[in-house]
C-alpha cells in the first residue's frame, strides 16, 4: 500500500529545484561559456490555468521527467486558462496572441494537456506551427480523436474507470440504494455522463440512478443537503454552472461538503488529495503519472521516433484506488477493508519520517552551493561593500553578546577579562569598568574552593579542552550564586588565543529541587509514620512515635493530639511530642464552649492557621491559654475524624519557621490526620468486633450445651459419647494443623452429632442385645434427624451437612447417602475417625469396651478405604506418641 503526502512531495520537489537553480548558477560562474548546442524547443500547451491542481501536476510531472532523462529541451509552458473564459470567439483571439507571440519560434514537439488544447490545435495548429508534432494527454472526448484526422498526433486518452469506482463504493457502502451523478453541461461534463450512460448495464440491479446534471449552486447544494443515508454521489464535473459561473477546484470541495455524511467519489487523484477535501476516494487517474506517460512520449519522438511508430492510447494510464485519510476515518472505514495498491492521502505523521534523508540532504546540499556561491560574490564586490557588510556582521553577532540570555565574558589565553555583556552584570551586580583588565579566577570565586576549581578549568581550557559543569560563584555583594558554567576555549592554529565562559543562572532550578527533594522527604516520613499504625495494636505507643518522628522532621517545637469527650463535652491532650525544652499544653478538661472559634474554622475551612503569631491579635480564648507563658511562634491546628466525625485535633507548634507554609505541605498533614483518625477508629471498631465475637462465641456454646442436655435426657450414654467425640476429633483437627475456622466447625460439629437420636426410641437406643435390621435401620436415620433439626438454624459452618454425613466412607458403602471420597466434607471425614475410636473405647450397651488398641487396629486396617489416612495417622500420633487420654465429661 502507498501513501502519499502532497506537501511533502512540495517541498522536496521545491528543494530539488533551488538546488539545481544555484548549481546552474554555479556552473555559469565557474564554466567557461562553450560554443552555443542548438537544442529542440518544445511547447507545453495547457487548456487551463496555472492554479488548477490538474494542469499544476501535469506540468510538473512534464518538466521533471525530461529532467530526470537528461534530454536537453527548452520547454515553454502556456495556459490557454479555457475554464474561466469560455465565450464564443476566445480560441480565434488566443490564435491571433500565440500568431504574434511565436511568429519567429521553431517548435520541434508540442505537448497538449486536456481537450481544449487539442481542440485548439486541431483548429489552429497547421496555421500557427506548421507540420510539428502534438502528443496530448488528459484527453475525454475520445469521439472527436476518433473522427479527427491527425496525423501530426499521438498521445494518451484520459480513460476514467467508471465501473471501478462504483463498484469499489458500493464495496465500501454495501447498504447503497441510490447513485447520484453530479457533472455541469460542458463538452467534456456531457462527454462522462455519456460514457456512464453506456456503461450502466454492467452495474450492479437495484440502484436507483440520480443525475444532477448543469444545475445552478444554490440548487446543487440543496439537492445534495436532502440526500438519503443510503446514497453515494459520483462526481464528473461541475467547473461551470448553467448562469456561465465558474468554479476552481477548491470551490468545488466546499459545494460538495453540502453532501453531510453522504460519501462522494470521483475519478481524479488531485480531488482525492487536499486535505480538507470532501472526495473520499474512487479509482483514479494519477496527473503525475500521466504527465511521464506524455513526457517520456515526447522524449522519443525527439530522439527519432516517428508517429507511426506510436500508437495513441486508448485505455490510458493505468487507474488506482485512491482515498482520503481524513474521510476514510469519518466514514468508519479501516485501512484492511481497503485494496492492496490502494494509495491514502494525508495520514498524519511527521514530516521528516519518510522524506527527512532527502529534505536534509537537499538543505545540506543547498547550504553549501549558497556559502559557495556567496564566496564567490564576495570575491566580486568591492572593498567598501565588503567593509560595510562585514560592520553590519559585527554589530550583529556583537548584539547577540551584548544581549545574550546567558552571562558571557570573554578573557584573553592569561585568564585577564576583556569583555563582558549584560546579562553578567546583571547577575553578579559588577559593572563593566570593575572588572575589565582583571583576572576571571580570582574576581568571583574568592572561596578557597571555588578559586581552586576555577584555576583547574582555566588549566583544562588552555590545552584546548571545553569545560562545563554545576558550581557557584560569588557576586559583588558576597553572595553564593549557583550556576551552570560551559568554557569554550578559542584555539587558532593550534594555539591558545582566548577563552569565552558562559554562566547560566540555576538559582530557581535549584531551589525547585530542594522543594522537590522537601517532598520527597515529607512523603516518605509520612508514608514511614502511617505504616506503622497500620494493623497496630498498641496504638498509644506507637501514635506518640509516630508523632515524634514527624516533629523531628518538621522542625517544629510541640505535636499534640487533642480528644474530644462527647458525654462530658470537653476536649483532652491524649498525646504529646515535644522538645526538651518546651513545655506540655495545658489542655486538660477544656470546655468546648472555650474552642469554638478553632472548632468553627475545622468544620468550615478544614484547618486553624497563624503563620504569625506576633503580627495579630489573639482573641479566641483557647489560643490565648494555649500560647500563654510560651514562646508561640506559628500554630497550625488540623482536624482529626473518625469516619465523618469530628473526633479532635493535631496541634502543630512553631511549624515551619522562616520558611513559606505552602497548601502541598498542609495537604500532607492533613493527610497524616486522616491516617491517625483511621488508625483510632480501627482499633475501636477491632475492640467492639471482638467484644462481638466473644459474645457470639457464648451464644453458640450455650446453643450446643443446651441441645446436648435436651439429648442427655433421652439418652445419658449418647450425651457422653458426643462430648468424648468432641475431645478427640478437636485434637485431630488441631493435629493436622487446620485453620482456625475449620477446627471450630469440627469441634461445634462434633458436639451435636448424634443429636438426631433425641428421635429414636429410648428402648432402641438402650438395648443390652444386638439389634435387629429394622432397629438398626431406625438408627441410621438419626443422621437425617440431626440434619433436620440443624439445617434451620444458621451457623458460620455447614454444621448440618457435617452432621448428615459422618457415617458416609470413602468407598461409598456409608449411610445416608453413599458418598465417597472428596464428595465427604473434610469435617465430616475428621469426625467419622474419632466417633469409630470413642464408640469400640468405650462400653456400650449391649458389650463391654473393645480397648483403645482394638479401635486403632480397626482404623489403621481400613485407613483410605473407609477412612481418611491424614485424620488415622494424626489420631494414631494422638494416642501412641502424643497420650492422649479421653476426660469424662464431668471433668
Amino acid at each position: 500500500m502507498f501513501i502519499i503526502h502532497d506537501p511533502v512531495k512540495r517541498l522536496a520537489h521545491g528543494l530539488f529545484s533551488a538546488s539545481t537553480f544555484v548549481l546552474l548558477t554555479f556552473i555559469i560562474l565557474i564554466t567557461p561559456l562553450e560554443a552555443e548546442v542548438k537544442v529542440p524547443h518544445v511547447l507545453i500547451l495547457n487548456s487551463y490555468c496555472e492554479i488548477f491542481p490538474w494542469t499544476e501536476n501535469l506540468t510538473d510531472s512534464i518538466i521533471s521527467t525530461f529532467n530526470e532523462g537528461k534530454f536537453r529541451a527548452e520547454l515553454i509552458v502556456e495556459f490557454m486558462d479555457s475554464k474561466r473564459f469560455a465565450y464564443s470567439g476566445y480560441m480565434e483571439r488566443l490564435a491571433e496572441v500565440y500568431a504574434k507571440k511565436y511568429r519567429n519560434a521553431e517548435f520541434k514537439l508540442i505537448i497538449a494537456t486536456d481537450d481544449n488544447a487539442v481542440r485548439f490545435l486541431s483548429l489552429f495548429g497547421e496555421v500557427l506551427f506548421p507540420g510539428v508534432s502534438v502528443v496530448f494527454l488528459g484527453v475525454n472526448d475520445r469521439t472527436f480523436v476518433r473522427e479527427g484526422n491527425f496525423p501530426n498526433m499521438t498521445g494518451l486518452i484520459e480513460n476514467i474507470d467508471i465501473r471501478g469506482t462504483v463498484e469499489l463504493a458500493l464495496s465500501l457502502h454495501p447498504l447503497t440504494r441510490k447513485l447520484v451523478l453530479i457533472s455541469d453541461s460542458t463538452r467534456t461534463g456531457i462527454n462522462h455522463i455519456h460514457r456512464f450512460r453506456e456503461q450502466i448495464h454492467t452495474l450492479p440491479k437495484g440502484l436507483e440512478i440520480i443525475e444532477l446534471i448543469g444545475l445552478e449552486r444554490a440548487d446543487l447544494e440543496g439537492r445534495l443537503k436532502g440526500l438519503d443515508k443510503d446514497s453515494v454521489v459520483l462526481f464528473f464535473s461541475y467547473y461551470r454552472d448553467s448562469s456561465g459561473n465558474g468554479y476552481f477546484p477548491k470551490q468545488i470541495q466546499e459545494i460538495l461538503k453540502a453532501a453531510g455524511s453522504v460519501p462522494v467519489y470521483s475519478f481524479w487523484d488531485y480531488l482525492v488529495s487536499p486535505p480538507d477535501g470532501a472526495i473520499l476516494g474512487g479509482k483514479t487517474i494519477s496527473s503525475t503519472s500521466h504527465g511521464r506517460e506524455a513526457a517520456r512520449t515526447a522524449i522519443s519522438i525527439l530522439s527519432g521516433k516517428t508517429l507511426s511508430e506510436i500508437p495513441i492510447e486508448w485505455d490510458g494510464p493505468e487507474t488506482h484506488p485512491s482515498f482520503n485519510y481524513k474521510l476514510l476515518k469519518e466514514n468508519g472505514i479501516q485501512e484492511k477493508d481497503l485494496p492492496e495498491t490502494s494509495q491514502i492521502y494525508n495520514i498524519p505523521q511527521s514530516v521528516f519520517f519518510e522524506h527527512g534523508k532527502v529534505i536534509l540532504a537537499n538543505m545540506g546540499f543547498l547550504l553549501f552551493l549558497v556559502i559557495l556561491v556567496f564566496y564567490l560574490a564576495m570575491n566580486v564586490y568591492s572593498r567598501k561593500k565588503t567593509e560595510k557588510a562585514l560592520s553590519r556582521e559585527k554589530k550583529y553577532w556583537e548584539s547577540l553578546f551584548e544581549y545574550s540570555p546567558e552571562a558571557i565574558v570573554c578573557s584573553d589565553s592569561k585568564g585577564i577579562l576583556k569583555r563582558s555583556n549584560k546579562k553578567f552584570h546583571e547577575l553578579f551586580g559588577y559593572q563593566e569598568k570593575e572588572i575589565i583588565g582583571k583576572s576571571l579566577d580570582g574576581l568571583f570565586a574568592r572561596s578557597r574552593e571555588q578559586f581552586r576549581e576555577a584555576t583547574t578549568l582555566s588549566r583544562t581550557m588552555s590545552e584546548g579542552k571545553r569545560v562545563g559543569m554545576e558550581t557557584t560563584r560569588m557576586a559583588k555583594d558576597g553572595s553564593n550564586i549557583p550556576v551552570l558554567m560551559m568554557g569554550l576555549p578559542l584555539t587558532i592554529g593550534g594555539k591558545h588565543m582566548a577563552d569565552f565562559c558562559i554562566y547560566r543562572d540555576i538559582t530557581d532550578q535549584k531551589r525547585s529541587e530542594e522543594e522537590l527533594k522537601h517532598r520527597l522527604r515529607f512523603e516518605e516520613v509520612l508514608s514511614r509514620v502511617s505504616s506503622k499504625l497500620v494493623f497496630v495494636k498498641n496504638v498509644d505507643r506507637v501514635v506518640l512515635e509516630v508523632m515524634e518522628e514527624l516533629r523531628i522532621f518538621l522542625g517544629c517545637s510541640y505535636i499534640g493530639l487533642a480528644r474530644i469527650d462527647r458525654p462530658s463535652g470537653s476536649v483532652n491532650i491524649t498525646h504529646e511530642a515535644y522538645q526538651e525544652d518546651v513545655l506540655p499544653f495545658k489542655v486538660r478538661n477544656t470546655p468546648l464552649n472555650n474552642i469554638s472559634g478553632v472548632m468553627r474554622d475545622l468544620r468550615t475551612m478544614g484547618e486553624f492557621m497563624l503563620e504569625d503569631i506576633s503580627s495579630r491579635s489573639i482573641v479566641d480564648p483557647f489560643i490565648s491559654t494555649i500560647t500563654e507563658k510560651r514562646d508561640s511562634r506559628s500554630l497550625l491546628i488540623l482536624p482529626l475524624h473518625m469516619k465523618k466525625d469530628l473526633e479532635g485535633m493535631l496541634i502543630f507548634e512553631n511549624l515551619w519557621i522562616g520558611k513559606h507554609w505552602n497548601d502541598y505541605d498542609i495537604s500532607l498533614l492533613q493527610t497524616f490526620s486522616d491516617i491517625l483518625g483511621e488508625s483510632f477508629r480501627r482499633v475501636s471498631s477491632s475492640e467492639k468486633l471482638q467484644s462481638t465475637m466473644t459474645d457470639l462465641k457464648r451464644a453458640f456454646e450455650g446453643t450446643f450445651s443446651t441441645m446436648t442436655k435436651i439429648l442427655e435426657i433421652k439418652d445419658p450414654y449418647t450425651a457422653g459419647h458426643q462430648q468424648k467425640v468432641t475431645q478427640l476429633a478437636k485434637a485431630i483437627a488441631l493435629e493436622m494443623n487446620l485453620p482456625g475456622d475449620r477446627v471450630d466447625a469440627v469441634y461445634y460439629a462434633s458436639l451435636v452429632h448424634d443429636i438426631g437420636k433425641i428421635n429414636i426410641p429410648s428402648e432402641i437406643l438402650s438395648k443390652p442385645v444386638k439389634l435387629t435390621d429394622i432397629e438398626f435401620s431406625l438408627i441410621k436415620n438419626h443422621t437425617t434427624y440431626g440434619w433436620e433439626i440443624l439445617d434451620n438454624i444458621f451457623f458460620p459452618w455447614p454444621i448440618s451437612d457435617i452432621v448428615l454425613q459422618h457415617h458416609e466412607r470413602l468407598d461409598g458403602s456409608g449411610y445416608p447417602k453413599g458418598l465417597n471420597g472428596r464428595e465427604i466434607l473434610l469435617e465430616a471425614r475428621i469426625i467419622t475417625v474419632a466417633d469409630v475410636v470413642e464408640a469400640m473405647a468405650s462400653d456400650r450397651p449391649y458389650r463391654p469396651s473393645l480397648g483403645i488398641e482394638k479401635a486403632l487396629e480397626e482404623i489403621e486396617k481400613n485407613s483410605g478405604r473407609w477412612y481418611m489416612p491424614e485424620a488415622v495417622r494424626a489420631c494414631i500420633t494422638l494416642f501412641r506418641e502424643k497420650g492422649f487420654i479421653f476426660k469424662e465429661p464431668s471433668q
